[in-house]
């Protein structure tokens, strides 16, 4: 618990030297981390566990005084030993009951290991009650009750282990991406990767997810957090990932168009300028991918009116076809529109004449879209959930009972690869 309140690169209290090279990296990362805070939903409730509640590292003892903790301002009884406010307590009562001399010489041999700062009495009684004012009176006042009751006999002297039960579940940090706060005792690196790097997450979201969201569909904009679930989503489908990113690209506006290149450059189909709009959803090449799709949703009479980008790029499944399969679908869908428009650029290079380039490119991309869907079934993607779920009749992706294997509904003339 110490490590989350002493400053990065600082020796720890009662320390001159630095920490072992494992613990410093430890300590950096605890360090980098947003404050840690009581995440419970209930107050604390004092008791006779205060009695052993740690004094160094404890965050219910920062205050407007002690802003970071009574760590640095207390090293002096850090070094000494003085680890619990039970021990403190007992301390103040030892020193009170020896008023100098060998008293005295006899409780800085045995209590405070002969700690040259404390050798003068008037020192350690200064410092005591410094610390004590220092402590929430509520603590100092259940810890003396505990010690009263250890001394009738009542109580069983309570073990730290007793106060970090009740304090370490209490501690944490309230993450935005997750429905209960990050406790510290279930901390992993994974969470404080992302607790670290969720302020960068949230600026990229809105950078490129809220412009995405406006530009699948402008009557109803997605927000971040939608569009980042669709790609949370997508990333689970079991596919090698060279088939998922050309829709990364799509999302993050990766995708090398003349208009992302600040280029004055129309698409090669001769119409309007080349964005990401264009060549993924109103070019004539991309068209071909949609036709083809809105053709087999038309044939199982599925076909939503119109065929939205949004239910491409947005993942969004039309009623009847299952969620999985259209995930599936939009992959391959985006994947086969960039093969297009990476082979229309390609073949516009070429030495005239020139073939024509969108008939070329557009049965290209169609054949493309259906070899990816085909592609799945073949790896054996599909999961063994899926089989209830497709039946004979489902659109691009059945189950077949009697082969006992997943296969693809493709359309009655499937133009061939060129």
């Amino acid at each position: 618990m110490g490590l989350l309140l002493w400053p990065a690169g600082e020796p720890p209290p009662g320390s001159i030297a630095q920490l072992p090279p494992p613990l410093r990296r430890l300590h950096a990362g605890l360090r980098s981390l947003p404050p840690v805070a009581d995440v419970a939903a209930q107050p604390l409730v004092l008791g006779p566990w205060c009695w052993a509640a740690p004094l160094w590292g404890n965050l219910y003892f920062c205050s407007p005084n002690f802003p970071t903790g009574i760590d640095h301002d207390f090293i002096d009884f850090s070094a000494a030993g003085v680890t619990s406010l039970g021990q403190l307590l007992h301390l103040e009562q030892a020193v009170a009951a020896a008023p100098g001399g060998a008293a005295y010489a006899l409780v800085w041999t045995t209590m405070l290991g002969r700690y040259a700062a404390f050798a003068s009495r008037f020192y350690a009684v200064e410092r005591l009650a410094a610390l004590l004012a220092a402590l929430p009176p509520a603590w100092v006042h259940a810890a003396r009750a505990a010690a009263a009751e250890l001394a009738d006999g009542l109580l069983q002297p309570p073990a730290l282990a007793d106060a970090l039960a009740v304090l370490l579940p209490r501690l944490g940090w309230a993450h935005p991406a997750l429905p209960a706060p990050l406790l510290l005792s279930s901390l992993t690196v994974r969470h404080g990767t992302s607790l670290l790097t969720s302020p960068t997450a949230t600026r990229r979201a809105a950078q490129y997810f809220t412009p995405f969201g406006l530009l699948a569909d402008a009557a109803a904009p997605a927000p971040a957090a939608v569009v980042q679930a669709v790609l949370a989503r997508l990333w689970r489908v079991r596919w090698e990932n060279c088939h998922k990113e050309p829709f990364w690209r799509l999302v993050c506006d990766a995708v090398p168009t003349a208009s992302r290149l600040h280029m004055d450059q129309p698409c090669q189909c001769g119409g309007a300028p080349a964005d990401r709009r264009h060549h993924f959803w109103t070019c004539p090449v991309a068209r071909g991918v949609v036709d083809s799709i809105a053709g087999e949703l038309t044939a199982r009479q599925l076909l939503p009116s119109p065929l939205a980008a949004a239910h491409i790029w947005l993942a969004a499944a039309p009623a009847g076809v299952h969620g999985g399969v259209w995930d599936v679908v939009s992959l391959a869908a985006v994947a086969a529109m960039d093969h297009g428009r990476r082979r229309m650029y390609a073949m516009s290079l070429a030495p005239p004449p020139l073939p024509p380039l969108v008939p070329v490119c557009l049965r290209s991309a169609r054949a493309r879209f259906w070899t990816l869907l085909t592609d799945f079934v073949a790896l054996r993607c599909a999961p063994a959930s899926w089989q209830a779920h497709l039946p004979p009749g489902h659109p691009f992706i059945y189950f077949d009972a009697a082969a006992a294997t997943f296969k693809v509904a493709l359309p009655a003339a499937a133009a061939p690869p060129l």
